[in-house]
């Protein structure tokens, strides 16, 4: 038998689900940090991925199930370093990785995070021009 009539054996339920990119649901995650510093629209910014293994809680317990986070979905955000308000929440966010990476300099901060082990708490919040677009906006993110 070959490849394709094993997979072709298979049934719908036998596939995993792709993990979904989008804002987690607004609550308490345990994630996997990692930054890089990037390019946005000819601003400097630094993104920060979030790779979900568990979440802890929910702040609507009612979600429907297609709307609560799986192990493995992914998030992000991105701090625009181009304006006093992106630096500061990009301090605010990097402070909590200082003491991990053993410096305050922002590019060895960065370059430290690499799938760390964190507590994210998170809520999500609309485009202010889009209202059919969402945001995950980071609350408070913790190194364990």
């Amino acid at each position: 038998m070959s490849d394709l009539d094993n997979i072709l054996d298979l049934t719908l339920d036998d596939i995993a689900d792709l993990p979904s990119y989008r804002p987690f649901a607004a609550g308490a995650h345990q994630v996997l940090v990692t930054m890089e510093s990037k390019e946005v629209a000819n601003k400097p910014s630094i993104e920060a991925k979030f790779k979900l293994i568990a979440t802890m809680e929910l702040a609507d317990e009612n979600l429907a199930e297609e709307d609560k986070p799986k192990e493995g979905d992914e998030a992000n955000t991105l701090f625009f370093l181009d304006n006093e308000i992106g630096l500061g929440k990009f301090k605010a966010f990097a402070n909590n990785f200082a003491e991990f990476a053993g410096t305050r300099n922002l590019k060895e901060i960065v370059e430290a995070v690499t799938e760390v082990e964190c507590v994210l708490m998170n809520g999500v919040k609309a485009d202010k021009n889009d209202k059919t677009k969402f945001y995950l906006d980071v609350k408070e993110c913790t190194v364990v």
